[in-house]
Formats: C-alpha cells, sequence, structure tokens
C-alpha cells in the first residue's frame, strides 16, 4: 500500500494494530471464559502470542511513519534531527569505512552542501528489536522517530519482567505458569501501550511534529 497522504497513513496504521489488537482480544474472551487448569496451555501460548504482537506494531508501525514521511518530499534541513540521522546515516557509514576518497567527498558534500534536496530516510535497519523488545530498545525507537518517551517509563519493569521475561522462559521451553489473573493484566496493559504508541504516530504526522521547529 501506496502512503501518500495523512489517511493512507491512519488507514495504514489502523490495519497494522487492528487484526493485532483483535487478536489478543480473542486471546482474553478465550481465557475469561475457560480459565482454570485445564487451559494452563493457553494461558502459556498467550504470552508468546502477545509478546509477539508488541514487537510487531511497534515494529511496523514505526516503519510505516518513517515512509509517510518520505512521501512528503521535504528539505533535508527542514526535518528535526533524529530523521536527518536516518537520511545520512549510509553516509556516515561510508565516511568511516571507505579508504576510496571520491566515495568519502560525495558523502561529506551530503552533509555541507545538499541540505536544501529532498530527504529521503532509510527505512531498512532503521527500528531495531534485536527479537527481543525490551525497554531501551523501544526508548530508542521513540527517539528514533522523535516520540517523547516520558509518558511510556513506568512501562519498563512491565515490559522487561512480565511480557519479556516470561516470554523468554516459555519460548525457551521452561515450565512456566501463568495465571489467569496475570495474562489479563499484562494483555491490558500491553494493549494500553499500543494505544499510546498510534495515538502518538497519528499525531507526529497530523501535527508535522516531524518538522524542526
Amino acid at each position: 500500500m501506496k502512503i501518500r497522504t495523512f489517511d493512507d497513513f491512519s488507514n495504514a496504521l489502523d490495519n497494522c494494530f487492528g487484526w493485532r489488537k483483535k487478536e489478543i482480544l480473542n486471546c482474553r474472551v478465550l481465557i475469561a471464559t475457560k480459565g482454570g487448569l485445564p487451559d494452563k496451555t493457553l494461558l502459556r501460548a498467550g504470552i508468546p502470542l502477545l509478546y509477539a504482537h508488541w514487537e510487531g506494531a511497534i515494529k511496523e508501525s514505526s516503519k510505516l511513519l518513517l515512509s509517510f514521511i518520505n512521501s512528503q518530499k521535504i528539505e533535508l534541513k527542514s526535518l528535526k534531527t533524529c530523521f536527518i540521522y536516518l537520511a545520512i546515516t549510509r553516509h556516515i557509514s561510508e565516511i568511516l569505512e571507505t579508504k576510496q576518497s571520491h566515495v568519502a567527498n560525495s558523502a561529506i558534500d551530503l552533509l555541507t552542501n545538499r541540505l536544501n534536496e529532498k530527504a529521503f530516510l532509510q527505512i531498512d535497519g532503521a527500528i531495531k528489536t534485536d527479537s527481543n523488545l525490551n525497554s531501551d530498545l523501544f526508548e530508542n525507537i521513540t527517539n528514533t522517530i522523535g516520540i517523547d518517551h516520558t509518558k511510556y517509563k513506568h512501562y519498563s519493569n512491565l515490559i522487561d519482567l512480565h511480557l519479556l521475561k516470561k516470554r523468554n522462559e516459555i519460548s525457551h521451553g521452561e515450565n512456566k505458569q501463568i495465571s489467569q489473573g496475570d495474562f489479563m493484566e499484562l494483555s491490558s496493559k500491553v494493549l494500553d501501550i499500543l494505544n499510546l504508541f498510534k495515538t502518538d504516530l497519528e499525531n507526529t504526522a497530523f501535527t508535522k511534529s516531524y518538522l524542526k521547529e
């Protein structure tokens, strides 16, 4: 799907989050109605599913924002610093790694003389989760795309000690038991974070806060 307008972006976000939230809610309904000892397997299986949607939604939706910004064809100098970095990161690497002077010269030329050109943000590799999206990596993602992380800080322990730790224990074959109450609370909080993040992305695009003040 091509993302050219805010409506395109908003619809893409709805698609990105919608099916993930539906699966989480369906899992909550199954657990709430069946609960108890016979459904320990369902409770355990719900944790990796919850984590998969946490990581998948954050990564995919962040890339959608970068695609939207690219489609706006904004001059490089008009973007916030975090987005300028995504536009020039490949050139910085070339400067550091190359032994060819013409490659380094071309990269330096972009950094110094071509800020009036239309920006193209490097999307591949920009959003790093390392298949282990903890609170530090999540904060790095919010910083990468210019979102204030303050409101998410109190979720750090939930992400690291409950969602990620339990997912890793179960995925690595440990007999980690999950109570119905634990799953319902954890899934509710994850949905809260995803809703907050979706709203922040929409606000960034709508208010054009990706632009330099």
